[in-house]
């Protein structure tokens, strides 16, 4: 995966996020709404709301979650949003924020996801790139979180619980959004930012994470092995 560009990605098809934040004032988040509304690139994929689990206190707007999708050949439209984000809007993330980051995967590719080999690949790259982040420990503690905890126990069971639509949505990795309109598979471990170029990092670690495991996996590099192989896309 060298010389990895998110628009050049074989597998995936398109990356959504979900930014849980605050924005100080009124000016700063009309700033925003200004520049998003004059580019109908964005304007179209661009939505807000608010999210109850997130409070940021020293925000005029606390409780927010900022959402954008773009196929990846736009890739630098994602760029560009998030830059915005964090400089025009002068976003801001403490510990009750996450950032959920939504993947859909083509059809053909798709089922080799729902697989606990890809559960435990995910899961031990999640925690070599927390190592190496100024603050290793915010990474730790969404393996534990309440919205975001790490695949424990028989993770076959769980990963085909979780398919079906069982078990709690709370993952690092959630299959439930597969169900809903978006198809999507949801990434939900990503903890608050500092700022524009760690959350531009994060989305491209998942990225390039998943690309890298559906490459080995068809290199042969990688026996997929599970009691139920024939789980319907």
């Amino acid at each position: 995966m060298r010389n990895f560009h998110p628009s050049k990605c074989r597998y995936i098809m398109s990356v959504g996020i979900e930014v849980e934040c605050g924005v100080k004032d009124e000016q700063s988040y009309r700033q925003l709404w200004d520049w998003v509304n004059e580019n109908s690139e964005v304007a179209e994929r661009f939505e807000a709301g608010s999210d109850g689990s997130v409070y940021v206190a020293q925000c005029l707007y606390r409780s927010l979650e900022l959402r954008y999708w773009t196929p990846v050949e736009k890739w630098e439209w994602m760029e560009r949003v998030l830059w915005q984000m964090w400089h025009r809007a002068c976003i801001v993330q403490n510990a009750t924020c996450g950032n959920h980051i939504h993947l859909v995967v083509r059809d053909e590719y798709l089922p080799l996801l729902i697989y606990p080999q890809f559960i435990r690949y995910f899961q031990r790259a999640y925690l070599r790139f927390s190592a190496k982040q100024p603050n290793p420990l915010k990474y730790y503690e969404r393996t534990r979180g309440s919205y975001s905890s790490f695949y424990r126990g028989n993770l076959e069971v769980e990963v085909i619980r979780q398919y079906r639509g069982g078990g709690s949505r709370y993952k690092a990795i959630n299959y439930h959004s597969l169900h809903e309109w978006q198809k999507t598979v949801e990434f939900r471990i990503m903890p608050y930012a500092d700022g524009y170029n760690e959350h531009l990092a994060q989305i491209l670690f998942v990225l390039k994470t998943v690309e890298s495991y559906i490459s080995t996996v068809l290199r042969g590099r990688r026996i997929l092995e599970c009691s139920e192989v024939s789980l319907p896309t």
